[in-house]
Order: C-alpha cells, then sequence, then structure tokens
C-alpha cells in the first residue's frame, strides 16, 4: 500500500549525512544525524505512532498496548564513511543496478532503508488487521558503526524487550554471530618510512592508501567490503606495504605485510575454525605512521574456540615487539535453531521466497540483535543477490525491496498481530 510513499521517503533520508561527527550541542553524533533521527520520528509520528527521543543518541516509534509483550525491531540510521570512487550520489539516487531501478545511497542496504520501512510495513498491518496484539517499537539507533554508544545510553534510560530482531545483516536469518574485537598494534616505524596514511574506520577494507618513505611518495588503490568480509575486498594498506618492501627491499616492512597479509590469520597462527565450521577473520583496516611509530588497526571476527585475550597473546608470539591494544570487544551471539523467534521467521522468509531449503546462518557481522535476550538479524541482504554494504555505490534493487517488504511483513504479521 506505501511503497511508492516509502521511495519518496527514503531518497529524503538517505540525503542526511550520517557518518559519525563531533559532538554538537544536542548532536552526540554530529548534525547529520540529529536531523535523520528527527525525520525519521516525525514521519512517524504522522503515521500515529508514539514517538520517543532520547537526547538524540536513539529514538524509537511504538504502536500497541504499553501493557502487552513488548517486540522490538532494531536498526541504526548512522552509516560508515562514503569512501572514494561512487558513480551515483551517495546521498540518494534512482539509478540503473545491472539493469534494474534501484535506490542508491550510504545507509541503502546499511541500514537506513531496512529499519525505516519497517514502520511503513506496521502502518499498513494496523490498516488491514487491526491494532497488534504486542507492544511493538521501531528503535533507530545512531552510533553501531563506531562504538554503540546509542545502546549504552538507551540501557541507561529504558529497557529491551526481550524479544525482536533487527533487518541488519542477511536472510533467511541469523543463529550465530561469531564476536567482534578491534585492537591496535604498535610497532618502530621503519627507519625510512617517515608517513603513511590508509583507512577510517577498522570495520571496512580500505580503497585507498598513501605513503611516504625516503621522500618519496607512493600510493596504492583497492577496493573496499565490509570488514567482516575481507576476503571480498582488495586492501589497498596491505597492497602498498608490499609494494614498498619489494621496491626498496625494506625487509621489516614486507615481514609486517606478510604476517597481515591473510584474512584468515593464517601467518600469525590464528587460522582457526570451530565446530559450526566458522572461520576466524581479520581486517587490517586502520594503518598509521608518522616516522616514529607504525599503528595497525585490526577488526577480528573471532569464532567458538578462542578469546580476545589469545589473540593478543598469539599476536605478540608471531609479531616481534609489538605491542597489543585492545579496543573494542562484543561478545559472540548464538540462539537455538529451534525458536519460536527463529521458526517463525524463517516460516515467513521461505513462504514468500518458496525457498523451501533454506537454513539459517552464522555470519562474522556483529548486529544489535546482541543487545536482547532473544533476537536475531533477519535481511535485508538475499543469499542469491548479494549487495555492496560498506562499498561504493551501495543501493537497493526495487524488486529486493518490494521482496524484502513482503516477507518482513508477513514475519511481524505471525509475530505481532
Amino acid at each position: 500500500m506505501y511503497l511508492d510513499d516509502f521511495i519518496k521517503d527514503a531518497l529524503v533520508l538517505l540525503s542526511f549525512d550520517t557518518v559519525k561527527a563531533p559532538a554538537k550541542k544536542n548532536a552526540p553524533f554530529g548534525k547529520g544525524t540529529k536531523e535523520a533521527l528527527e525525520y525519521v520520528l516525525k514521519k512517524a509520528k504522522k503515521m500515529g505512532f508514539k514517538v520517543t527521543n532520547y537526547d538524540n543518541y536513539v529514538g524509537f516509534a511504538s504502536i500497541g498496548d504499553e501493557s502487552l509483550p513488548g517486540f522490538d525491531i532494531l536498526g541504526h540510521l548512522d552509516t560508515v564513511p562514503l569512501g572514494d570512487g561512487w558513480t551515483h550520489s551517495p546521498y540518494g539516487e534512482l539509478a540503473d543496478y545491472k539493469g534494474r531501478p534501484a535506490i542508491y545511497g550510504r545507509g541503502a542496504l546499511d541500514d537506513k532503508i531496512p529499519i525505516f520501512v519497517c514502520l511503513y510495513i506496521i502502518k499498513e498491518l494496523v490498516a488491514r488487521v487491526g491494532q497488534p496484539r504486542r507492544h511493538i517499537r521501531v528503535i533507530f539507533g545512531c552510533n553501531e558503526e563506531d562504538g554503540w554508544e546509542c545502546m549504552d545510553h538507551f540501557r541507561k534510560v529504558d529497557k529491551i524487550a526481550p524479544q525482536g530482531f533487527t533487518p541488519d545483516a542477511d536472510f533467511p536469518a541469523i543463529y550465530y554471530e561469531k564476536g567482534i574485537y578491534h585492537c591496535k598494534l604498535e610497532l618502530p616505524c621503519p627507519e625510512k618510512l617517515t608517513f603513511f596514511d590508509c583507512g577510517e574506520r577498522a570495520n571496512m577494507v580500505p580503497n585507498s592508501a598513501t605513503a611516504i618513505y625516503d621522500g618519496r611518495k607512493m600510493s596504492a588503490r583497492g577496493i573496499s567490503a565490509h570488514g567482516s568480509k575481507p576476503n571480498e575486498g582488495d586492501n589497498a594498506g596491505l597492497k602498498l606495504l608490499k609494494l614498498l618492501g619489494r621496491t626498496y627491499d625494506d625487509q621489516a616492512i614486507m615481514d609486517i605485510a606478510t604476517k597481515l597479509d591473510d584474512c584468515y590469520g593464517k601467518n600469525v597462527g590464528l587460522d582457526l575454525v570451530d565446530k559450526e565450521g566458522q572461520p576466524l577473520t581479520m581486517n587490517v583496516g586502520i594503518i598509521k605512521a608518522d616516522g616514529k611509530k607504525l599503528e595497525i588497526t585490526i577488526d577480528f571476527r573471532y569464532p567458538l574456540n578462542i578469546e580476545p585475550e589469545q589473540i593478543d597473546k598469539q599476536l605478540q608470539i608471531a609479531i616481534p615487539g609489538v605491542k597489543v591494544y585492545g579496543l573494542h570487544n562484543s561478545n559472540r551471539l548464538f540462539v537455538d535453531k529451534s525458536t519460536n523467534l527463529l521458526t517463525t521467521l524463517m516460516d515467513a522468509y521461505k513462504d514468500m521466497t518458496l525457498d523451501l531449503t533454506a537454513q539459517p546462518l552464522a555470519i562474522g557481522g556483529g548486529t544489535y540483535a546482541r543487545c536482547m535476550n532473544e533476537a536475531v538479524g533477519f535481511g535485508p541482504v538475499f543469499p542469491d543477490d548479494p549487495m555492496p554494504i560498506h562499498c561504493v555505490d551501495e543501493c537497493i534493487t526495487i524488486d529486493q525491496l518490494d521482496k524484502m517488504y513482503r516477507i518482513y511483513y508477513e514475519a511481524i504479521k505471525r509475530l505481532c498481530f
């Protein structure tokens, strides 16, 4: 009923720059994120939702009797930095993707459109079915990509519902999310390396790097990808380190590049696979050097058979003289495949797609599902149609949006109406 309205409104939402920026008065993550939150809450209020804004850290739209069992749908409005090389507007554009009409923009998949569309789906359910049998909240976080301060703030002033899902992962549904550990390696700077600049976020494969070695400037280009899938990108920082090592016969630089040049940790003794068949992965997201020290920030996605402390020890063994500083850790999520939540979501997916052999997935990505007692990631990326999350020209095709809409409609109907 509301898909056309949604597309128009989604283009407006994508126009807000919601990369984390320095805090301002009443804008803890910057002006753009504050404005985006205000926009979606204003839209929700016009639709008939009750809206709440917790200090522009996080807000939600709710519907249904508050005395009923709660159900939360959690997503986020903030995005990773743009990166270089966009051929379409990162701030909202309708254009073709491989011959199919699509909505382009940073956040088209991760996660502005998937969380925003849930408002329109619930509005349609109310119009067609009536009031829900649960108290539903659509929660809009503003700092998922860089620290989860929004959810820390939420927990100080409110409580998360006992059950829900986040439209910020993959279809058919996610039962297992690996742990996420960010650490910084510090080493003495190789003698003639006076400058190195690569990467903005640990959870992105960097697509450009620049260095000055012995007074000469060099650079490299790569391909960006999500930090949980470093094998899908081409790391410009590691490429430039290897280029410097070969060009100037610098063994110290070549040793560092070689140690880190395997996204499954083989060269540092961390090539592990757990009982669920999930490997450890590592993404070298940031490399900085100033002539005195070399700093390398790594994003690890770790499986069931290792802990962050063991990762630190192994790095110190594998890289002589390195100092390791832990920056951030998010523990694993593991949900029993037989729970009512997961089976209901899986059934909705199967019925809407006719993919009757689909099975729940394990991923390296981390979602807001970790904030809840019983929650999972549920879409929006389809298994047969992978899309460019955290990459240039991020987009969602209209046919994907329509299919996602139908699946979420059916899932929310079965769980809440």
